[in-house]
């Protein structure tokens, strides 16, 4: 064996994340710690929370640690025409047997069954994240630059309050619980899309999070041109 290796990792991401990864706008994810510490006294909890963040959880994150990689799991399938093939020869880079993504937002005629992105094999992943830096931090503590960092979409609605008196275009980002207008910053896009994965109540509960920033390292194409 290599000691030399560079320990890779799956992770899973929704189809709106893998487009913000392709389009190069993604550079960080937050996943909740688990199991959560125990919360702390009033007397003690800025100590409690600086030895928390370096003593406790850097040294096990689970999801590696800078210079470490990270491969992309999305919803994917496999050409209904070729399932006559053995895995290992579909998978192969040599078999050049085509894969589809959902998240390309096409239905190939061809499409056997879209599968579930925790089955996805090493060999399907067309993305290939390396980690930059981890730390641990509060949910609701995300800064609007790091909530654009997440990859929320940005959309562009128009402010009639503006300072000229008229409608002036203003950033905004998308709403992921609903289709109404987005007049959203980045920290509450971010709010709603965590609230669209994680449940009604996952943002107000306001667990610690692990924070994986990265960088794109395949597929370097689209990404350069995203």
């Amino acid at each position: 064996m290599n000691t030399n290796e560079v320990k890779e990792r799956p992770i899973l991401f929704s189809g709106a994340m893998v487009c913000a990864l392709l389009a190069g706008t993604k550079t960080q994810t937050r996943r909740v710690v688990k199991p959560q510490p125990p919360e702390p006294s009033n007397v003690g909890v800025a100590a409690f929370t600086e030895e928390f963040r370096r003593a406790v959880l850097l040294e096990s994150c689970p999801y590696g640690q800078p210079g470490e990689r990270l491969w992309v799991r999305e919803t994917w399938g496999t050409d209904a025409r070729l399932n006559f093939i053995p895995p290992s020869a579909l998978f192969s880079v040599e078999g050049g047997q085509p894969i589809y993504y959902r998240a390309d937002d096409k239905q190939p005629e061809t499409l056997d069954t879209w599968r579930p992105s925790i089955h996805m094999p090493r060999a399907a992943s067309r993305i290939l994240l390396e980690i930059v830096s981890v730390r641990v931090e509060r949910l609701q503590e995300i800064s609007e630059a790091d909530a654009v960092a997440e990859g929320v979409e940005a959309t562009t609605c128009y402010d009639e309050e503006g300072p000229s008196g008229g409608n002036h275009a203003v950033q905004a980002y998308r709403n992921y619980l609903t289709t109404e207008p987005n007049a959203y910053p980045a920290t509450a896009s971010f709010c709603t899309l965590w609230q669209s994965i994680n449940g009604p109540d996952s943002w107000a509960a306001n667990p610690w999070v692990w924070v994986v920033e990265f960088k794109v390292v395949q597929p370097e194409k689209e990404v350069a041109n995203g």
